[in-house]
């Protein structure tokens, strides 16, 4: 895919997401680790970890974002490739996401 269609589907992917209890047109920063205090610190520390490791491929993301579709608050969504990463504590957790969804345990 080239640089510009490649931006295209980024922003796209972008579109689809915003801050939870706004309005849709209210964006998420990308790139930028938003932590919640009601995480354990363990899960909020693989969720920066994991965000590294987008971040060093060359990808972009958003982190605690709510899908305009279905409202869902997502730990973080790759923007570059849609890609949502959800992080749990148990396999009971995990297994609540769909198979389009990565799960990344704690």
């Amino acid at each position: 895919m080239n640089k510009i269609k490649q931006i295209k589907k980024t922003n796209e992917n972008y579109r689809k997401y915003h801050i939870y209890g706004r309005p849709n047109y209210i964006k998420r920063p990308k790139n930028y680790v938003r932590f919640n205090a009601h995480n354990s610190k363990q899960h909020e520390m693989v969720k920066a970890s994991v965000c590294y490791d987008i971040l060093s491929k060359g990808h972009e993301f958003i982190t605690e974002a709510c899908e305009n579709s279905t409202g869902k608050i997502r730990d973080i969504v790759d923007i570059t490739n849609n890609e949502i990463i959800e992080i749990e504590t148990t396999k009971a957790r995990a297994s609540r996401h769909g198979s389009n969804i990565t799960v990344k345990m704690v």
